[in-house]
């Protein structure tokens, strides 16, 4: 076994001599272990040699123990890595041999400290243990050596000695740096074995003996070392390491390493290793050994399926001889997008849309360079048609066009491919960077093109936490939609107030010029980009009243919601959507204060025969069945529903009468204090101030507010009688009453019901909810258009 093990060069350093630890080994099948480092978020390649060795013996019947620290954080990941790593669920295979997978805490939290040091303690030597080189690095080194450090070696033997009875474990496996723990261990095990019944008094046997032997340290061509506190590990988890940039590693490696990985990182036998060398010196060129190396680590470390994948797409993106047009459809497309936003975009904005380069100014950089090239073929129909990659630099071009998307007969959709690096740069490429993306070309839904162009300026990997708002507001870009409405434009003003970068979605050019005016926007410009959907819904819908209630009010409220959603589905980056509901949602019938919980039925359409009656239904039916599709299919984001009253408050927007008596809640108060009557509104209940109503859409950002529920944007239940409300603006307002300039001669008729909003401010902790009504209505009246609109313009009580 020792042979074997020499001849694939795991043998470092011996604890011990070779004779002993290779008459150990023939003459006994014993037991070995190797600990698992808990400091890592991951497992790297270099935490595979000794495994990798491990299992050797454990292939030659050895039985083979696997060693997981105590720590509760990586308990989820230690049972990530059995289940995802295919050669590490390999250790499960040991409890139907002779093996196991053990926790130290099942040991460790059951003895006390004297029990350590009355049993270990005094065969551990103060000398030795401060003369290990390790020790003298970390005490030579600026942070020192801490208390708990210095002790790791006495918990590492009490670990290795309870293995040694319980489970005849005699050989321990560790990395280069794990030398002098093992003899700290040894001289432990032999020490508490002399010591402890029922051999008290006597020796250990030379058959019974402890040895053990260190790993080489797995290092760059250069000899600087792998891990994390190097800060050039490779990990084995695809989510900090994809299998894409695992193959390409190992397809990097120089021809000099290549033969030594091999015999680390594969089962080949040596013959067929040396059989790979001799070809592959034959046609360096080609790579076959690096080649060979990836496909059998990556299979070892996830699977054949994905190794053949990784082997296909490296093949085929850096490949020298002429390429099939099939070749491009045999594999799923890395990426999907509508063609009104590849075609006619500039090849630096492909190149990020297609995730292979993070900002447009890099990709321009990369096609200037000669490093961005797209795949080209001369005929567009004929799959057996050679292609191959041509440097985007060379085209007379800079804009992608139809011509250059591929599709053959049988393919339902073209697809584009481009690669980012040159051949010869394959090496040096960026781990967690894409190298290479085949697109596919869809014609899209409106609301499938919004959710890509916001997921074009998703935070890039590694530069925040999308998932946590507060700690990516400088990164994330948050979409809004209806983002010159009253409710809509607050809520961008108070994203972009709180740090977001913001893409105020419009139907119009000119409400995005109106937006990025406007005084509020203007301290935050860097910030806001303005995104033109003409055809989200049909302009006007709500404007007026009709009786196609069904086709113009339910329909479009539920489509919008349900697009959106099924789109976001699409993009792994959205991880919650903040959709603006009312309370009409809620069980208006009900006696008694109305919870978020209070929903009304889902009512028929073929019951809905009036204006109120279609609003209210296009409101419930567009929730009901969103949260009925977020359950049922279970994208990978959340939902939160904001259920508003009555939004009161100034709308910086609105420039016009016809727009204050057309748009919006506001329209109450024009209608209140201009005696121009609006037909169709009964508001519900009470109010909520437009601000407070935005910052509750904003705050639903962050990942601490539940997912998948309902919260009332309430504030204070109001008497929409005119009389109460004509003497609060009398109160405020007494010389513009006075003068004629605010009449008060219209009427509303509201819906008598109260709201309890406890939980939303038990959710989102905001106190600061303006309750006074007098307040709201102040504010409301006070806009510059009431005051000034109406009285100069149109003249009190005119349209």
């Amino acid at each position: 076994m020792l042979e074997i093990l020499e001849e694939r060069g795991f043998i470092n350093q011996i604890a011990g001599t070779r004779d002993e630890l290779n008459n150990l080994m023939i003459r006994n099948r014993v037991g070995a272990y190797v600990g698992i480092d808990p400091t890592a978020s991951s497992m790297h390649v270099g935490h595979l040699i000794p495994f990798m060795a491990l299992f050797w013996m454990y292939l030659h019947g050895y039985p083979a123990v696997t060693l997981e620290a105590r720590r509760q954080e990586w308990e989820i990941q230690l049972a990530e890595a059995l289940h995802g790593y295919k050669v590490l669920a390999m250790l499960e295979c040991h409890t139907q041999r002779d093996g196991k997978v053990l926790n130290n805490d099942d040991w460790l939290s059951k003895i006390s400290i004297m029990d350590v040091l009355g049993t270990i303690g005094s065969g551990l030597r103060l000398g030795p243990l401060l003369g290990r080189d390790t020790v003298k690095t970390r005490m030579e080194s600026s942070d020192g050596m801490s208390f708990s450090e210095f002790c790791y070696p006495v918990l590492q033997a009490w670990d290795w000695w309870h293995m040694f009875r319980q489970n005849r474990v005699q050989l321990q496996i560790g990395g280069a740096d794990q030398y002098g723990n093992i003899l700290s261990g040894m001289d432990a095990i032999k020490y508490a074995g002399k010591t402890s019944s029922p051999s008290k008094g006597k020796e250990l046997s030379p058959d019974s003996m402890p040895m053990g032997f260190t790993v080489p340290l797995l290092t760059t061509p250069s000899g600087e070392k792998f891990g994390k506190s190097a800060g050039n590990a490779v990990w084995l988890d695809e989510d900090q390491t994809s299998v894409f940039d695992l193959y390409g590693f190992f397809v990097s490696q120089p021809d000099a390493d290549v033969e030594r990985l091999l015999k680390f990182f594969t089962f080949l036998p040596l013959t067929t290793i040396a059989e790979t060398m001799k070809e592959h010196i034959q046609s360096p060129e080609k790579r076959l050994a690096q080649h060979k190396l990836a496909r059998e680590f990556v299979e070892l470390v996830h699977g054949a399926e994905d190794a053949e994948t990784a082997e296909k797409q490296h093949r085929f993106l850096f490949a020298q001889s002429s390429l099939k047009k099939e070749d491009v459809f045999k594999s799923e497309p890395d990426a999907v997008l509508p063609s009104s936003m590849m075609i006619g975009s500039p090849f630096a904005i492909a190149l990020k849309l297609a995730g292979l380069s993070k900002t447009n100014s890099q990709g321009a950089r990369l096609i200037k360079s000669g490093g961005g090239y797209l795949l080209l073929s001369s005929s567009s129909e004929n799959a057996e048609e050679g292609i191959s990659f041509v440097p985007i630099v060379s085209l007379d071009t800079h804009l992608v066009s139809a011509h250059h998307l591929m599709s053959t007969a049988e393919s339902e959709w073209p697809r584009i491919v481009m690669r980012s690096g040159k051949r010869k740069e394959l090496k040096e490429a960026g781990r967690n960077r894409r190298i290479g993306a085949s697109v596919k070309i869809t014609r899209e839904s409106t609301m499938e093109r919004l959710v890509y162009e916001i997921s074009s300026t998703s935070t890039p990997s590694g530069e925040g936490n999308t998932e946590h708002p507060r700690l990516a507001r400088n990164h994330a870009t948050k979409p809004c939609t209806g983002a010159n409405g009253h409710l809509g434009f607050r809520v961008v003003v108070s994203a972009l107030e709180a740090g977001y970068k913001v893409r105020a979605v419009v139907r119009r050019v000119e409400a995005g010029d109106q937006i990025k005016a406007a005084g509020s926007i203007q301290p935050h410009l860097s910030s806001l980009e303005i995104v033109v959907v003409e055809d989200l819904l049909a302009e006007g819908a709500f404007d007026e009243l009709t009786d196609k209630y069904i086709e113009e009010v339910v329909e479009p409220a539920r489509q919008m919601t349900m697009g959106l959603l099924k789109s976001a589905a699409k993009v792994k980056t959205v991880k919650r959507a903040v959709i603006t509901s009312s309370v009409v949602v809620l069980d208006l019938d009900k006696k008694g204060s109305l919870k978020a919980t209070d929903l009304a039925p889902v009512p028929k359409q073929e019951d809905i025969k009036s204006w109120t009656e279609a609003y209210r239904g296009s409101k419930r039916i567009a929730r009901a069945e969103s949260m009925a599709w977020v359950s049922e299919t279970k994208p990978g984001f959340d939902v939160v529903n904001i259920l508003p009253s009555v939004i009161l408050g100034y709308n910086e927007l609105t420039t016009s009468t016809k727009d204050m008596l057309s748009s919006g809640t506001n329209r109450l108060v024009a209608s209140i204090v201009s005696g121009v009557p609006v037909t169709g509104t009964n508001p519900v209940g009470g109010t909520v101030h437009v601000d407070d109503c935005a910052r509750l859409h904003v705050q639903a950002l962050d990942s601490s507010i539940p997912g998948n529920c309902d919260f009332l944007a309430h504030a204070t239940k109001v008497d929409w009688s005119d009389g109460s409300i004509a003497k609060i603006t009398r109160e405020n307002f007494p010389d513009d009453v006075a003068s004629g300039l605010l009449p008060l001669n219209s009427k509303i008729t509201g819906v008598d019901i109260d709201f309890d909003s406890t939980e939303t401010e038990k959710a989102f902790g905001i106190p600061y909810l303006v309750r006074d009504f007098s307040v709201q209505w102040s504010r409301a009246l006070a806009s510059p258009l009431i005051l000034i609109q109406f009285g100069v313009d149109q003249g009190p009580g005119t349209a």
